[in-house]
């Protein structure tokens, strides 16, 4: 619930409303506008995710394997540690390592809102789908995108990027 309005704030809202009386504006363009300015005066603790914490696992040196902000989960490429595997085997530990990050950060594959794929040689894309369509949740496929780069090791096939949703409880 929101706090009502002390005198002082209530004028500053005036003086606002009398600023902006000479512009050509609908009512709605004022009302956001006096509604933005009114956020002014939320304690920080009644403002939405204006002090949302932002939780990273795994930090290596450039990077957190995983970040958290506001129910939306950031998984940072993943590829295969074992890179000598081909395509499909590449593929396997991929997903194994993003249903494994996304448990420890509070989600799972049905969760997954969009996912990136990258593939050193867009050859092996036939290969790749027939990993991922037996993993993926088929009552919750997410957005996808797949395109060819250049991976960091020329021994990777395969890179994906996962953003998700937190499970609710």
């Amino acid at each position: 619930m929101i706090e009502p309005l002390d005198s002082r704030k209530l004028l500053s809202l005036r003086i606002l409303r009398l600023t902006l009386a000479p512009l050509s504006m609908s009512q709605a363009q004022e009302q956001l506008i006096l509604g933005s300015f009114s956020l002014l005066f939320l304690p920080p603790t009644k403002l939405p995710y204006a002090m949302s914490k932002i939780t990273r696992l795994h930090p290596a040196q450039r990077y957190s394997e995983v970040s958290v902000h506001n129910d939306t989960v950031y998984l940072t490429g993943q590829v295969a540690e074992d890179a000598t595997q081909d395509i499909a085997g590449q593929t396997v530990q991929v997903l194994a390592a993003v249903d494994r990050l996304l448990r420890e950060a509070g989600s799972d594959k049905t969760q997954i809102l969009m996912a990136q794929i990258f593939l050193a040689d867009m050859a092996d894309f036939a290969g790749m789908n027939a990993a991922w369509d037996s993993w993926v949740a088929r009552d919750s496929l997410p957005c996808r995108a797949t395109v060819q780069a250049r991976l960091a090791k020329p021994q990777w096939r395969i890179e994906v990027v996962i953003t998700a949703a937190t499970v609710r409880k």
